[in-house]
């Protein structure tokens, strides 16, 4: 082969050499600019998605930015470390829930993690927005000569939380947050369940329900109206005997009858009573509560009730049911002492008045009264 001939094979392979580089140059610039094109697009999606995590869980960040203090330092810190945690895992959450990669279990993991912080952490704040108003209300009843009833706590752990001692927030036994008694303090081992807190606020508006030595006047203007209306059933004036010279409708003489008479009013107790059952029964709708008879009047706990009709020392309503006590039985009571020994008290005979007697100090002891 000579020199002309190599030299048209080279050129040949050197230009075809030239055109495959220059193809592949062109193809690794289109990639390079489409490469930076999904990036700018991916950057553009993964900024869209933290902004939506973001707004997403600003409502956390609103929480911690609200919180409404308490006279406790450490446990307002912890409060606001639980709120800006809870904001971060949701916010990461939420971005694989809504990713372009997201499963059914990311979108599950993040609806169920949501539900339990919205629980959860309603604990924590409504707990630190009603625990010191709740325990000053306490306070102040005690010093009034009112007891906490069973179950309302350890009031002086409570009382000490309030006052800044030490403490760590935790979740209890029941998965829910709990206040612990730091190790080492007066009051290490004590809990107070944030869950059960809310539950009972929520039923009875105080975790730390009092009994009133003078509970009987509450049961008694609870009682008033039913009284009042009940007059007109279970309320009569009788008369026995001749009444003080009243003749006949169909005489023109005066009365002559010298027939000694008594006159009174009668009162059916037992009528009255069984209205008050009534109205006790028909207004049991909220668990643990009586509501009001009519308005203005008070609300009543069944756990009071049974504090002041007939609770044992260290015992509570939920023990009084437990030991086959009834709700009817503790109405029973609850009518009886109303209307035999209370303020509007009913029942019997009253107000009598001998008439028909010549001389007013005369001794009337021969004249039946009137019985019940």
């Amino acid at each position: 082969m000579g020199y002309k001939d190599q030299k048209v094979i080279r050129d040949t392979r050197d230009a075809r050499a030239a055109a495959f580089i220059g193809q592949t140059g062109q193809a690794f610039k289109t990639s390079i600019a489409q490469g930076a094109t999904r990036r700018k697009e991916q950057q553009k999606a993964q900024k869209e998605m933290q902004q939506k995590a973001q707004a997403a869980v600003s409502g956390r960040y609103k929480q911690a930015a609200e919180y409404e203090r308490s006279g406790n330092k450490s446990l307002d810190e912890q409060v606001i470390a639980e709120l800006e945690n809870a904001a971060r895992l949701e916010a990461d959450l939420h971005m694989k829930a809504f990713g372009p990669e997201a499963t059914t279990e990311d979108l599950t993991m993040y609806q169920k993690t949501v539900a339990n912080n919205n629980r959860d952490l309603n604990d924590l704040t409504m707990f630190v927005g009603s625990f010191d108003k709740d325990i000053d209300a306490a306070a102040n009843s005690i010093a009034n000569g009112n007891g906490l009833m069973p179950g309302s706590g350890d009031f002086s752990y409570e009382l000490s939380v309030q006052q800044g001692a030490p403490i760590k927030l935790g979740r209890g036994e029941d998965g829910r947050y709990s206040i612990f008694g730091a190790e080492g303090g007066e009051f290490a081992g004590k809990e107070i369940q944030l869950g059960k807190y809310y539950d009972d606020f929520e039923a009875k508006g105080t975790r730390y329900e009092t009994i009133d030595p003078e509970y009987n006047l509450v049961m008694d203007e609870w009682s008033k109206s039913i009284i009042e209306n009940g007059d007109a059933l279970y309320s009569q004036d009788q008369q026995k005997g001749a009444s003080t010279g009243k003749a006949p409708r169909d005489s023109k003489s005066k009365a002559t009858s010298s027939e000694p008479g008594i006159k009174a009013k009668v009162e059916s107790g037992q009528g009255y009573k069984n209205d008050i059952i009534k109205a006790l029964k028909s207004n049991n709708k909220k668990p643990g509560t009586i509501s009001s008879s009519v308005k203005g009047a008070p609300e009543l706990s069944l756990d009071q009730i049974y504090q002041f009709a007939i609770g044992q020392p260290g015992t509570s309503y939920n023990d009084y049911i437990n030991s086959g006590g009834s709700n009817d039985y503790l109405f029973e009571v609850f009518a009886d002492q109303v209307v035999d020994n209370g303020t509007y008290r009913r029942g019997g005979v009253k107000n009598v008045v001998a008439t028909n007697v010549q001389d007013p100090n005369a001794a009337i002891s021969n004249v039946d009264l009137i019985k019940k």
